[in-house]
């Protein structure tokens, strides 16, 4: 198989997988010890407040073909996603990260990947906006 469907076979696979959860409260409580819900929202609402922004820096990295701040995006947000326990987006932005640190950067693949971490993204934005909702 070539590199190229490989890594649409391999993105896809992750967009499909059901495996893992979109947010673990373990993997936070891992983190922060023990909190209360209130500081549980709080905190969550401090994420949704960044991953906003991160999202639209990214969207607009891609529109302006800057890898770098890309890269540096990608990671940050994957490591806000391991605080959350969020897999998914963990993945997807580890996957554009890779991508962006190559020496001759595949284009369509960085965008590909870039509008599933974003559809991700906000797919776990939505769902923690929802339990925050549901909490009040």
């Amino acid at each position: 198989m070539a590199g190229d469907d490989l890594f649409y076979v391999k993105l896809r696979a992750l967009q499909d997988s059901e495996k893992h959860a979109t947010v673990n409260i373990d993997a936070i409580s891992e983190f922060t010890g023990n909190l209360s819900k209130n500081e549980l929202n709080d905190l969550l609402d401090q994420y949704l407040q960044s991953w906003r922004a991160k999202h639209q820096d990214m969207q607009a990295a891609v529109s302006n073909e800057d890898f770098k701040l890309l890269k540096r995006l990608s990671h940050s947000l994957k490591s806000s996603a391991v605080c959350l326990g969020a897999k998914k987006v963990e993945l997807l932005a580890l996957l554009l990260e890779r991508l962006c640190d190559k020496k001759n950067i595949p284009v369509k693949k960085v965008n590909v990947a870039t509008l599933a971490l974003l559809e991700q993204l906000a797919m776990v934005t939505q769902k923690i906006q929802q339990a925050i909702q549901n909490e009040h």
